[in-house]
């Protein structure tokens, strides 16, 4: 058997009626005649699903390593039509207060590697099994292998969850500083709504992208309390926030010749779990809290700099200042916890 949910129902604002979703169990011979291929095939298809989301985890590891680039352009906040490339050595300085964070959740990473092969192992091995004591054993190590690895992050405490929703509040990754004390550089990311309720476009007929860049702390909640499950957030628009969205990436450097902080902006996906854990590290090491909820409080408010196509829009909200910027801003992933570590960075 297969269990799966269908949403029938998809809230997209904050007025309309929370999701509703059915579950839905399928059989082999179901999945069989719904993919048109034999009841042993789905048999295999089943059983290899659960699995599929260590495969992917380390898909990604080691895409960023193929990936891996010289040099990353980025829009200079100066001039929205230039283009300032960051190199990698650069790039691992910003990254560097991260560096041993990096290393030991890449070793976590890389250890899926031997659970995929071992669990193909297991799966063709429980095609060719006659005998039930046997294939409970398979089935039984199949299970051991198909629980996910968990976060790496306050692993001591009964309320893990809760400490990892506190850091995911964070906007800020890095920030260095020089021995006075001055910030040099440093690394931020903002969630953008890209939802189709901004102004009207009279030329195209049709509304215009949101493109409001809020700080984590500032996105409207379905509960008042931030630390809740089943949390939701939406952005000022009241258009619901979509992972696809992506966000926005701000560097800092200082540049030697002027002495002066220059930042740069890229466009990135939202940073899924292990980058969140990897984040939540350094909270953890740097905020030492005693809970979640002084986790939380520790965690500044930082909102994205006002510039040359980041605008404040009649409301007070800062926005890119239009979709022709948007579109001409460099896609890139600098927090590609794989690409760090092709990278050599130090333990």
């Amino acid at each position: 058997m297969r269990r799966v949910f269908v949403v029938t129902h998809y809230q997209e604002f904050k007025t309309q009626a929370p999701d509703k979703e059915v579950e839905v169990h399928t059989c082999m011979k179901c999945v069989a005649m719904e993919k048109n291929i034999t009841e042993a095939e789905a048999k295999t298809l089943v059983l290899g699903i659960p699995i599929a989301h260590k495969k992917r985890r380390f898909a990604n590891l080691q895409e960023g390593k193929a990936l891996a680039t010289t040099k990353i352009a980025a829009m200079p906040a100066c001039n929205r039509k230039q283009r300032r490339e960051l190199t990698k050595e650069c790039m691992i300085e910003l990254f560097g207060p991260l560096a041993k964070h990096v290393v030991r959740k890449i070793a976590a990473v890389a250890k899926f590697r031997k659970d995929i092969e071992r669990h193909a192992q297991l799966v063709a091995k429980l095609k060719d099994c006659k005998d039930i004591e046997a294939e409970q054993e398979i089935l039984t190590e199949m299970e051991l292998l198909e629980v996910s690895d968990g976060w790496l992050a306050f692993q001591g405490k009964v309320d893990q969850h809760s400490y990892i929703m506190a850091a995911s509040y964070s906007d800020q990754w890095t920030e260095i500083k020089d021995q006075n004390g001055r910030t040099t550089g440093g690394v931020m990311s903002w969630s953008i709504c890209q939802a189709n309720s901004g102004t009207w476009d009279y030329e195209k007929n049709r509304t215009t992208p949101c493109y409001r860049i809020t700080a984590s702390k500032d996105w409207d909640k379905r509960h008042s309390d931030p630390l809740a499950t089943k949390q939701r957030w939406y952005c000022s628009c009241g258009t619901r926030f979509k992972a696809t969205w992506g966000q926005i990436v701000e560097t800092s450097t200082l540049n030697p010749q002027t002495m002066k902080v220059e930042k740069c902006y890229m466009k990135s996906d939202v940073p899924n779990w292990d980058h969140q854990d990897i984040r939540a590290m350094a909270l953890e090491e740097e905020l030492a809290p005693t809970s979640a909820r002084e986790l939380y409080e520790k965690v500044e408010t930082v909102n994205v700099a006002l510039g040359d196509f980041i605008v404040q829009d009649e409301q007070g909200f800062h926005r890119i200042a239009n979709i022709t910027v948007f579109l001409n801003i460099t896609v890139s992933c600098p927090l590609n916890v794989s690409t760090m570590g092709s990278a050599n960075l130090p333990a």
